[in-house]
């Protein structure tokens, strides 16, 4: 799997691990082919999760101020903002 999965986005590997989980859950697998389903998903569930590290380390460097604090300031909510903004 590794040669497939090396130029993969987050899309495509979190859709494979949807689809590997509807697999699995419809319990029509033998034990090893649930097994090598299994181990494909935790790769899959690891490459996502490297992507979505990645984009936190974006966003929480395009956050920080001046000083190099993190600066957080709440966004609006939908209720908040005036109907003819939205």
């Amino acid at each position: 799997m590794k040669g497939s999965t090396d130029k993969m986005s987050y899309e495509d590997a979190f859709e494979h691990l949807e689809n590997i989980i509807t697999e699995m859950e419809g319990g029509q697998l033998s034990l090893d082919t649930a097994l090598r389903k299994f181990e494909e998903a935790v790769k899959l569930s690891r490459i996502c999760r490297s992507f979505l590290d990645k984009a936190k380390q974006r966003v929480d460097l395009l956050l920080r101020d001046e000083e190099g604090h993190l600066s957080f300031e709440q966004a609006p909510l939908d209720e908040d903002i005036p109907f003819g903004k939205r």
